[in-house]
């Protein structure tokens, strides 16, 4: 168990990196980094992948293509395939401050604890371009799907199942 976990740039470096998660378990909660994000990926002016086809990645919450200085020069990307399970149990945001892009064509994806909470912003931030795009497995979230708030969005679904649990009322 970490606290946080950061892909591709720091500190307006440009710098890219790539996380490869085959199985195993990745736990990652209670962010000590300023931005209170567990995962962040692509941030700061840099470029960030992680690739998930397997085992268990839990974390507080994910930030693809978010925060920093150099907001329009940074980009995250997660793919998710096969066997893989992501839980998320706060916020999921695509496309913070700068471009991000979601692609799941397999696996069991959370976003909440099962509770009224957990949020999927797709470009809910005025950032650059942010897509989510689901073609096999599953997608549950515990509260709410927001697509292009504050910036572009994009939600493509070809496959797979996702459900939204939380119900206004």
């Amino acid at each position: 168990t970490a606290s946080f976990l950061q892909v591709g740039g720091a500190n307006g470096s440009n710098g890219t990196g790539m996380v490869l998660l085959t199985g195993g378990l990745l736990t990652l909660h209670n962010a000590t980094n300023s931005t209170g994000y567990s995962t962040l990926i692509g941030l700061d002016g840099g470029s960030g992948v992680f690739n998930h086809s397997g085992g268990t990645h839990v974390t507080d919450n994910l930030n693809l293509g978010g925060l920093g200085t150099n907001a329009l020069g940074h980009s995250g990307v997660y793919n998710m395939s096969n066997g893989a399970t992501l839980q998320v149990l706060g916020e999921e945001d695509i496309g913070h401050d700068g471009s991000g892009a979601f692609v799941q064509t397999g696996g069991a994806h959370t976003v909440g604890n099962g509770t009224a909470s957990g949020t999927l912003s797709i470009g809910n931030f005025g950032g650059g371009a942010a897509s989510f795009n689901i073609s096999g497995g599953s997608l549950t979230v515990g509260s709410v799907i927001y697509v292009g708030g504050n910036g572009p969005g994009t939600y493509n679904q070809s496959g797979g199942s996702v459900r939204v649990t939380y119900a206004f009322g």
